[in-house]
């Protein structure tokens, strides 16, 4: 999904969600545009996505009191940091 929308943003090409869909899943795109056009979810067709609304999707960052993280979340699907659901813990590897 990042990556299409880092295009339209290159572009300058308004979202269109049909279009989006059909890329992004092409194995059911009429349910993902189904559940995206969705009044609830506030998306519509016609806008171009906003860079700084998509650093969420790549960067994951965090902080208490006493510590603070920040990582490109490429760092979980390449293994570099592992995510235990049941212990919610992360494992970082190559320090």
């Amino acid at each position: 999904a990042y990556d299409i929308c880092q295009r339209y943003i290159r572009d300058n090409e308004p979202l269109d969600l049909e279009t989006f869909s059909n890329e992004l899943f092409p194995e059911n795109p009429k349910e993902l545009a189904k559940s995206l056009g969705d009044p609830d979810v506030g998306l519509g067709d016609g806008f171009v996505p906003k860079k700084r609304a998509l650093s969420p999707m790549v960067k994951f960052s965090a902080k208490t009191r006493l510590w603070s993280v920040e990582f490109n979340r490429q760092a979980l699907t390449d293994g570099k940091i592992v995510y235990n659901d049941d212990k919610k813990t992360l494992t970082f590897t190559e320090l």
